[in-house]
C-alpha cells in the first residue's frame, strides 16, 4: 500500500468490477464529513472484444467525472492522482469480482476441523470455494484425485495437523494433489500457487512434494492447537496471490494494479471488511446478504467474530433452478398469495435459468420470484449457521446438567436473538418495487428474533466502502451510516409457537410520532409508520409460551428504529410453521400481505408525454440487454478447436478439412492409483520402503510383487501384489504410500465442420473457416454429433410425439416442430437417432429423461445416446417460422450438432451448423441491422411470461421508463406481432433474433 497522508484526502474515487458491471463511487469531503456525491456505471470488459478491464473502469468514472463536473481522467485514460483543483483525485482504490472472482480449493484432514478452518480462511478472503478435499470427506483416493485434475482454481489452501503432532496426514493430502497436477485457471502461463498452513513439522516434506509445477507459500498454521484459530496470515497470503497470480493475469489488471492507492481486494472480502467495521465501531452484531444471479453471499459478526459463507448454486437466475430443487417447489409456492400451476412454474423457472437478464412483468411473476427469493435465502442462511460454529475438536466446559448432552464443539454462534441489524443487498432485494416487500422478505427468510434493526444498501456500495475501510475507516464510516444504509425499520418477534388467535403478545409503543398499545394474536402481522431517523420505546410482554429476549413469559422494554417501512410486530412464532392444507395457508398469506399491502395495485401510466407538444419522446436506437441467437442461412463463421493441453497439430495452414476430419490429437496423464503399503502390510509407514520391491520409475503389471516383508526366520512372509498396471511414481516413507500412475489416455480432436484451416496454434490446435448455415439454440442436453437432417413434423406448431419417429430416421438429426415429449426423445435413443431438434421440451420430460432435476445450465457431458437442442425455450412453445424453414430447406444434408450450453462466466450456446452450396447463388449474405443495436423494424422473440415466445418486430422505443405491473420501473420498447398486437414489453425481456440475413 503506498504511504496516505489521511489529512490531505478529500476526494475519493472508487470503483467495484463486477463480472458484468463496473460501479464507480465518487466520495469528497463536504464541510469535515465524508459523502457519496456521484455514482457511475459501465459494462465490465474483461472479455472480448476489449479484454482489459481498465477500458470499463474509465467508462464509469467518466460517467461520474460529467456529473460531478471534476475531470478524473486524463487525456491517456489513466485516472488522475493527485487532486489538483478541479482535477483528479486524492486516492483511487478498487475491488474486483470479474471473471469469475477469486476461486479456491481447500484441504484439511478432518473436514470438520483443519478443513472448515481453512475453508473460513478463504471465504473471510473473499474467494469461491469449489471444493474442499479431506481424509473423512467419504470419498476414495482415487475419486478425490479426480476431483483435483477437474478443477481449475486460482491456488489451493493446505492445511492439517497441530504444530508438533503427527505429520503423516497432512502428508497423505500432499501426496494427492501434487501428482494429480492440477491446472491454473489462467492456463499454464504461471505455476499454481499452493499456500500450506498446517502442521510445521511437515514444511520439509511439502517443499520437497511442490518442488516442481507449483509455488509454494509457507505459512504459520491456522489451528497451531486444537483450542486455537489463527486465519490472518492465511488470508494474508491469499490476497497477495490474488493480486499477483489471478489479477495479474487477468486482462488488463497489470495496468489497474498501478493504478490504485492500495491493494485490489476480491469484491466479498471488502463487503465483509465494511460490516467487520460497523459492528466494532458500534459494538453490534450484524449479519448482511448479498444474494446475486448465481451466488448467495451471507456475513456474519456476533461477539466480534466474522464468518462469510457462499451458497454456490443459491441464486436467483444463473441458480434458480437450483433452488427450485433444493426447496422443493411446495415450499415456494407456500409463499404465494395467489394460485399457480405448478408445471407452468417448473417451465417459467428453466427459462429464467437459460436467459437470466429477464425481469418480471407480470403481478403474478414478481410474486414467485420473490418467493423462490425467500428459500434462497432461508437456504443459504442454514448453510451460513452450520458453518458458523465454535471450533469443533474442543472439550467444552459442562455442568453436571449437561452430563447427558455433551458436545465437543461445533455449536453455531449464530443466534437471532442477539441480532442487532440484518443488512440486504443485491438486486432482489435492493430493487424491490416497494420497500415492505424487502422487509418481509428478510424477515420470513431469517426469521430474526426479539428487536431487530433492517435495513439495505442503497446502491451497492459496500465493496467500495470495505476497500476505503482498510485505508481510512472513519470516512468509510461516514458514508456507510449517512450514504449507503437505507433503513427500513424494525421487527419485533417473540420465539415460540402457540394456536391460532390466541394472545401471543401485549405492546406499548410510546414516542415523539407514534404511540400504540394492543394485544397481538399468535399468527398475525401488525404495522405501524415510524419514519427514517425517528425512534420510539416498546415494551412487549409476551405469553409465557414466548420469549422475546429476557426468557419465556418475560417482559423487554428496547429501543427501536424507523425506516422507509416502519415497525413490523410479528406474531407469527419462531420458527415460522404453515399449514398442511393449501387452501387455508393461501387464505392466511393472503392476510398477511393485505396488513404490511405488499403488492398494491399498480397505476400504469401509458408514457410520459412532453407538456409542450404532448408527444411521446422515443429513441432511434437502444443497444440490446440481452444478446440475440443468431439464425443464418448463408453465413461464414471461424471455429477454434483445442486440446484440453498441449499435443500435436495433425494439419496445416490451408487444408481443407471434413467433419469428422481428427485435426490435431494428445495424451492425458494416466489415473492415479495410491496405495497404502502400510496399512496393506500392517507396518509402521517408515518400515515401507525397505520392503518395497521397486524403484521410482518401474512400470508395473497387474499383480507384480510391490512389497514383500521380512517375515520371522525367513518365514510367515507378507507379499503385497499390485491391483492393477502403471509406472511407480513416488514411494513415500512418511506415508507408507506408492502411488502408480496408469497408462496415459489419447485425445482426439476433430474438425466438428468441414472447412479451410485458416490458422494453425502451435502445439494446441486450429481455427477452422467455412461458409454454412448456422442456428443457435438457447439450450441443449448432450455433446457434438454429426447426422444427416430428416423431418419429423410438417409444420413448426407440431408436437414432436413417438409415432412421428421410425426406424429410417437411426444416425439422423431429427426435426420437430413444437414441444419434444420425453417419450419422443426415448424412441430416437430407441431407433439411434444422432441429434432431436425442435422448439420447446417441459421441464418435467427433461426431469424424467435424465434422471434428477437440472440445477444449473451447464451441459455437453451427458451420455443420452442422442443430443438434443430447443430453439425457443421451456414449455408448450413453437420453432420459430424462420427456424424451421430453415432446417425444413436443409433436408438430406449432412450437419454437425453440439447441445453443449453455458450460461455464465462465458456463455455457450448450443449450435447447428449445415454446409451451404457454394455454387448456389440464391443465397446472398446481406447485414441489414447492426447486430446487438434495437431499432424500429428490427425482428425480436419475447422471451419472458406474458407473452413468452411470441415473436415481432420493433414497433417504437420510448426513451423515459415505464411501471410494469409488477411495480418495477423500466425501460421498455413496443412490438408489433404476427397477428397485428402491439405490446408493451421491457427492453430485459427481448432478444434480437441474429443473424446475416434477417429481412
Amino acid at each position: 500500500m503506498k504511504n496516505i497522508n489521511l489529512d490531505r484526502i478529500n476526494i475519493i474515487l472508487a470503483t467495484d468490477c463486477g463480472s458484468t458491471t463496473t460501479k464507480a463511487i465518487l466520495i469528497q469531503n463536504i464541510d469535515g464529513q465524508y459523502r457519496q456525491t456521484h455514482r457511475g456505471e459501465a459494462p465490465t470488459t474483461v472479455e472480448e472484444p476489449f479484454a482489459d478491464v481498465t477500458v470499463g473502469v474509465v467508462n464509469s468514472v467518466t460517467e461520474v467525472s460529467e456529473l460531478a463536473g471534476r475531470r478524473l481522467v486524463s487525456d491517456d485514460r489513466k485516472i488522475i492522482t493527485p487532486a489538483n483543483g478541479d482535477d483528479g483525485c486524492d486516492i483511487y482504490i478498487s475491488t474486483s469480482s470479474a471473471g469469475g472472482g477469486l476461486q479456491m480449493m481447500v484441504a484439511g484432514v478432518i473436514r470438520e476441523m483443519t478443513a472448515a478452518s481453512a475453508k473460513r480462511a478463504a471465504l473471510g478472503a473473499g474467494a469461491i470455494v469449489m471444493d474442499v478435499i479431506a481424509s473423512n470427506d467419504k470419498r476414495q483416493p482415487h475419486e478425490q484425485i479426480q476431483r483435483i485434475r477437474e478443477l481449475r482454481p486460482d491456488m489451493i489452501l493446505l492445511s492439517g495437523g497441530t504444530d508438533g503432532g503427527t505429520k503423516t496426514h497432512v502428508v497423505q493430502i500432499a501426496e494427492l494433489i501434487a501428482p494429480a497436477k492440477p491446472q491454473p485457471r489462467f492456463g499454464a502461463q504461471y505455476q499454481l500457487p499452493i499456500i500450506y498452513a498446517g502442521n510445521k513439522e511437515a514444511t520439509s516434506n511439502m517443499k520437497e512434494l511442490f518442488k516442481n509445477e507449483f509455488e509454494l507459500s509457507i505459512v504459520n498454521n491456522l489451528r497451531p492447537t486444537m483450542e486455537q484459530e489463527n486465519l490472518g496470515p492465511a488470508r494474508d497470503a491469499i490476497h497477495d496471490h490474488f493480486l499477483e497470480h489471478v489479477m495479474a493475469h487477468a486482462p488488463g489488471y497489470n495496468h489497474l494494479i498501478k493504478w490504485t492507492d492500495a491493494p485490489i481486494m476480491p469484491t466479498p472480502g471488502a463487503v465483509g471488511n465494511i460490516l467487520q467495521t460497523i459492528a466494532e465501531k458500534q459494538n453490534i452484531n450484524v449479519v448482511g446478504v448479498d444474494i446475486g444471479g448465481a451466488t448467495t453471499d451471507v456475513f456474519s459478526v456476533f461477539d466480534g467474530n466474522f464468518n462469510r459463507t457462499v451458497s454456490a448454486n443459491l441464486g436467483m437466475s444463473y441458480s434458480i433452478s437450483n433452488v427450485c430443487a433444493e426447496a422443493t417447489m411446495p415450499n415456494i409456492i407456500r409463499w404465494m398469495h395467489m394460485e399457480m400451476d405448478e408445471r407452468e412454474l417448473r417451465n417459467r423457472v428453466k427459462n429464467k435459468m437459460i436467459r437470466p437478464t429477464t425481469i418480471p412483468q407480470s403481478l403474478d411473476a414478481l410474486v414467485f420470484e420473490q418467493a423462490v427469493a425467500r428459500e434462497a435465502l432461508r437456504l443459504a442462511y442454514i448453510q451460513h449457521k452450520e458453518f458458523a460454529t465454535t471450533l469443533k475438536g474442543v472439550q467444552q466446559q459442562r455442568t453436571v446438567g449437561d452430563t447427558f448432552t455433551q458436545e465437543i464443539g461445533g455449536q453455531t454462534i449464530v443466534d437471532n436473538m442477539k441480532l442487532d441489524l440484518l443488512v440486504a443487498s443485491g438486486g432482489v432485494l435492493s430493487h424491490a418495487p416497494q420497500v415492505q416487500q424487502t422487509a418481509m422478505m428478510l424477515i420470513d427468510a431469517f426469521q430474526p428474533e426479539g428487536v431487530t434493526a433492517l435495513a439495505k444498501d442503497s446502491i451497492f456500495m459496500m465493496p467500495h466502502l470495505g476497500v476505503l475501510a482498510q485505508v481510512y475507516s472513519q470516512a468509510a464510516m461516514d458514508v456507510f451510516e449517512k450514504d449507503c444504509l437505507i433503513y427500513l425499520g424494525s421487527v419485533v418477534a417473540p420465539k415460540g409457537n402457540g394456536t391460532i388467535g390466541e394472545p401471543c403478545f401485549q405492546y406499548n409503543i410510546r414516542g415523539d410520532t407514534l404511540n400504540e398499545n394492543g394485544t397481538l394474536a399468535f399468527g398475525m402481522l401488525e404495522h405501524y409508520s415510524l419514519g427514517v431517523g425517528e425512534e420510539a420505546e416498546i415494551t412487549v410482554d409476551p405469553s409465557k409460551e414466548f420469549d422475546i429476549g429476557a426468557g419465556p413469559g418475560r417482559p423487554v422494554t428496547r429501543i427501536v428504529k424507523g425506516g422507509l417501512v416502519g415497525l413490523i410486530l410479528d406474531a407469527r412464532g419462531r420458527p415460522l410453521s404453515f399449514f398442511a392444507n393449501p387452501t387455508a395457508n393461501l387464505e392466511i398469506m393472503n392476510d398477511w400481505v393485505r396488513k404490511l399491502g405488499l403488492y398494491p395495485k399498480v397505476d400504469i401510466t401509458k408514457y410520459d408525454k412532453d407538456p409542450e407538444t404532448g408527444s411521446v419522446e422515443t429513441s432511434k436506437k437502444a443497444q440490446a440487454y440481452t444478446p440475440g441467437l443468431e439464425i443464418s442461412k448463408r453465413t461464414t463463421i471461424e471455429c477454434r478447436r483445442v486440446l484440453p493441453i498441449t499435443g500435436n497439430v495433425l494439419v496445416k495452414k490451408g487444408d481443407i478439412v471434413e467433419a469428422q476430419t481428427i485435426v490435431a490429437e494428445t495424451f492425458m496423464p494416466g489415473d492415479i492409483f495410491p496405495l497404502n503399503l502400510a496399512n496393506q502390510l500392517s507396518m509402521p509407514p517408515g518400515d515401507v520402503p525397505e520392503c518395497v520391491t521397486v524403484n521410482l520409475g518401474d512400470k508395473i503389471k497387474d499383480g507384480d510383487v510391490l512389497a514383500e516383508t521380512k517375515g520371522i526366520f525367513g518365514m510367515f512372509k507378507s507379499i503385497y501384489r499390485s491391483p492393477s498396471s502403471g509406472t511407480v511414481e513416488t514411494i513415500s516413507d512418511i506415508t507408507g504410500q506408492i502411488i502408480l500412475r496408469g497408462e496415459q489416455h489419447p485425445v482426439n480432436v476433430l474438425a466438428f465442420m468441414p472447412g479451410k484451416i485458416i490458422d494453425v496454434i502451435k502445439d494446441q490446435g486450429v481455427v477452422i473457416s467455412s461458409e454454412v448455415s448456422f442456428v443457435q439454440g438457447i439450450f441443449g442436453i448432450g455433446g457434438e454429433t454429426f447426422g444427416k437432417i430428416v423431418l419429423a413434423c410438417d409444420n413448426p406448431e407440431t408436437v414432436l410425439t413417438p409415432e412421428l419417429i421410425n426406424e429410417e430416421m437411426k444416425d439422423s438429426i431429427i426435426i420437430g416442430g413444437a414441444r419434444m415429449t420425453s417419450e419422443a426423445i426415448q424412441k430416437a435413443i430407441s431407433i439411434g437417432a444422432a441429434g432431436v431438434i425442435s422448439g420447446g421440451i417441459d421441464d418435467q420430460d427433461l426431469k424424467e429423461i435424465l434422471g434428477y432435476d437440472l440445477g444449473v445450465a451447464i451441459t455437453g457431458s451427458e451420455s443420452l445416446g442422442v443430443t438434443l437442442i430447443i430453439t425457443e425455450g421451456f414449455g408448450d412453445i413453437s420453432m420459430a417460422e424462420r427456424t424451421f424453414g430453415l432446417l425444413k430447406d436443409r433436408v438430406g444434408t449432412k450437419a454437425s450438432i453440439n447441445g453443449a450450453t453455458q450460461i455464465r462466466a462465458g456463455v455457450i450456446r448450443p449450435s447447428i451448423i449445415i454446409p451451404v452450396d457454394k455454387t448456389d447463388s440464391s443465397e446472398q449474405k446481406s447485414t441489414v441491422y447492426e447486430p446487438g443495436i434495437l431499432e424500429v423494424g428490427v425482428p425480436v422473440r419475447i422471451i419472458r411470461a406474458p407473452y413468452f415466445g411470441d415473436i415481432g418486430k420493433v414497433h417504437r422505443l420510448p426513451s423515459k421508463p415505464q411501471t410494469l405491473e409488477s411495480g418495477t420501473k423500466t425501460r421498455v420498447l413496443e412490438v408489433i406481432v404476427e397477428n397485428g398486437d402491439i405490446l408493451t414489453i421491457p427492453r430485459a425481456n427481448i432478444e434480437r433474433i441474429e443473424g446475416h440475413d434477417v429481412k
